[in-house]
């Protein structure tokens, strides 16, 4: 007598299905699900509260908009202002052509307590810009590598209207200074209107 129970057959689909719950448990188990549905349900969440946060959005921008037509409409003079060109501001800081004197003697000032030798100077003025002037000065110095670094820090420093335009500096042979060089620095005025 042979009989065959069908309830030891397992069918191809079966066995996948107990493989995948296996494995499932295996490597993700009960933490694993909880960690799927949270997912799911953060997911549908979002997509649920979408529409509202969005809609809290417009009204936001909305009210940020009729606030600031109401201050537009309430300072007409505000709006007809003159838009100043940034230049004119930065000339504003600038020491006026009438100081040019007192700024050279401020530079002379810094020359003289530096430690470095200065045999004289070279001065020339040329327009750059309407009501922009620029006084470049040469220096032929003399002296020490720390004194000189020294200087050029206190000039550009104590001067903000000054610009370090080129440094010359070479080894001398004899046993005086150790350096010769050229200091080459730009000053910048303000013209007065005429």
């Amino acid at each position: 007598m042979t009989s065959t129970s069908n309830s030891s057959t397992v069918t191809p689909w079966r066995a996948r299905v107990n493989r995948w719950r296996w494995n499932w448990g295996r490597s993700m188990g009960w933490p694993g699900v909880l960690g799927l549905a949270l997912c799911a349900a953060g997911a549908a969440l979002a997509w649920g509260v979408r529409p509202a946060i969005a809609k809290a959005q417009a009204e936001s921008l909305r009210a940020h908009v009729a606030t600031l037509e109401s201050a537009t409409r309430q300072s007409p003079v505000a709006s007809n202002a003159v838009v100043r060109d940034p230049r004119d501001a930065v000339r504003d800081g600038l020491p006026s052509l009438g100081r040019r004197g007192q700024v050279i003697g401020e530079l002379l000032s810094l020359l003289g307590t530096s430690g470095v030798s200065v045999d004289g100077a070279e001065y020339s003025a040329e327009e750059l810009e309407p009501d922009l002037v620029r006084l470049r000065v040469v220096l032929p110095v003399k002296g020490g590598y720390g004194p000189m670094r020294r200087l050029v820090f206190e000039i550009l420093n104590a001067m903000p209207y000054a610009a370090l335009d080129a440094l010359e500096l070479e080894r001398t042979s004899t046993g005086g200074p150790s350096l010769n060089g050229r200091l080459r620095f730009s000053l910048f005025f303000r013209r007065e209107a005429r």
